[in-house]
């Protein structure tokens, strides 16, 4: 019983250390502290030698210095990453960066045959389906990546993918997907704004032009100072013969710096229609 809680603590002591060094590392990454996070994850991995996740995290500080063959050396020469989903998954991550597309594909492929239903992997193989031309392939991928992992980001991505190829009533919906962010900070806010900006801009399109004024309102409720979007409501409220509210916000986008709306104003020359 001593023996099997001492194995506990020391794998729970593992995993918390691993944990750690996973955000520092990233943390030094973002800060282009490359230097610094190699010494720190080097003494992590003298006291840890086995951990896969250090040899990964030292892969990846490697592959973000643009030194490419000694990130993937690290993970290759290792049996035990080799067989590793996550190791796997950071060499074809490396593979992708140095424009090396058929390596990369072939590694995320064999992530997904450990784990059919793995999003990074099936979003990597996306991105290299987009690049190689075929986009049926890309969104194919993509929408299976979503289909078990909702995640905000994928679906704006795959909305702008049908949105790209003429198909807007897909991108509506991958985009009504799209869940709100909850918290009151400005890049929260900015999302859900853009969210509700790209909704009112495919309705427009369709010409639901009520449908696209709600959208583009509710996108002021997240951020008011964005002339482009009062410029696009003085634009719908003109199409549905509002024209009180559409100066109203033509003169909104102009002070707040829309350029064509400042020069129409000043040659009283405002366009009521396209």
């Amino acid at each position: 019983m001593s023996l099997f809680s001492d194995l506990f603590k020391n794998s729970r002591q593992i995993l918390e250390d691993e944990n750690r060094i996973v955000k520092d590392i990233t943390l030094l990454i973002h800060l282009k502290k490359f230097d610094d996070a190699i010494d720190r994850v080097t003494q992590f991995l003298q006291e840890y030698p086995d951990s896969i996740t250090g040899l990964i995290i030292l892969a990846r500080v490697y592959s973000k210095t643009g030194n490419y063959k000694r990130a993937l050396d690290l993970l290759i020469n290792n049996p035990t990453a080799n067989k590793n989903k996550d190791a796997i998954l950071e060499m074809a991550k490396i593979h992708y960066v140095n424009n090396e597309l058929e390596m990369s594909e072939k590694y995320f492929l064999k992530v997904i045959a450990l784990d059919e239903n793995n999003y990074d992997a099936l979003n990597g193989l996306s991105d290299i389906y987009e690049q190689k031309g075929n986009e049926n392939k890309s969104i194919n991928y993509l929408k299976k990546a979503l289909n078990k992992n909702s995640i905000n980001e994928g679906w704006i991505k795959l909305s702008h993918k049908y949105k790209k190829s003429g198909n807007d009533d897909e991108a509506i919906k991958a985009l009504k997907h799209v869940n709100f962010y909850t918290q009151k900070d400005e890049k929260s806010n900015f999302k859900n704004a853009e969210k509700e900006l790209r909704l009112g801009e495919l309705y427009e399109k369709k010409k639901e032009y009520k449908i696209a004024r709600n959208h583009y309102e509710t996108s002021i409720k997240f951020i008011s100072n964005q002339p482009e979007i009062y410029y696009r409501l003085a634009k719908i409220y003109t199409r549905l013969a509002e024209f009180d509210l559409a100066l109203e916000n033509y003169k909104k986008a102009a002070k707040l710096g829309h350029k064509i709306c400042q020069k129409h104003l000043m040659e009283q020359k405002i366009p009521w229609r396209d």
